[in-house]
């Protein structure tokens, strides 16, 4: 990954911020809050805050009220290779869970 990109992901994103945006990659390029929120267990009200500082610090763009996306695909996939192996199949179990099931909407 080019340096710039690299420093687009590191210092915009806090120890805080990892959890949520390794279950965000796994979700894909673009997600939905209600989905995220419920594949992480951590409530919409705490997620926000989070996204908000993602998007300023240029990580994510707000598409509308309830969907981001990563401004950069390189650095997406940065943040997907560092998802622990043993973690990804945990996280895309949500995912799909979620889907399937409609814990959301």
């Amino acid at each position: 990954m080019p340096p710039n990109q690299h420093d687009r992901v590191g210092p915009a994103t806090s120890v805080t911020d990892r959890p949520i945006l390794s279950v965000a990659v796994v979700i894909g390029d673009e997600f939905e809050i209600p989905i995220l929120a419920a594949a992480t267990g951590i409530a919409r009200e705490q997620i926000q805050p989070h996204l908000n500082e993602l998007e300023r610090g240029g990580v994510l763009q707000r598409i509308d009220e309830e969907k981001y996306r990563f401004v950069d695909a390189a650095a997406r996939q940065s943040i997907y290779d560092s998802v622990g192996t043993a973690e990804r199949p945990r996280y895309f179990w949500r995912r799909n869970r979620i889907w399937c099931v409609g814990i959301v909407r």
